[in-house]
């Protein structure tokens, strides 16, 4: 809670864990189909490119098609 924001009213046990069941279900189902369970990122920083899988470094090139490259074979050798 930051300062000055107003309280929410407090939830009940079983509400609670009515929501979180809830969200559990539809990250469990896949509820976005544009969602991608394994994330290959290829970004550029300061003159640097890097390449993350899910937020786990991967590697840093110093060009971009040598990183594309890197990022294409990480997503096939994904399962």
């Amino acid at each position: 809670m930051l300062l000055g924001e107003p309280r929410q009213p407090p939830v009940h046990p079983s509400e609670a864990a009515k929501r979180a069941s809830a969200s559990e279900n539809d990250r469990l189902e896949g509820s976005d189909p544009h969602a991608q369970r394994d994330q290959v990122l290829v970004k550029q920083r300061n003159g640097i490119w890097q390449v993350t899988v899910n937020g786990v470094f991967r590697g840093d090139y110093h060009q971009e098609e040598h990183a594309n490259a890197a990022a294409a074979l990480l997503n096939l050798s994904l399962p």
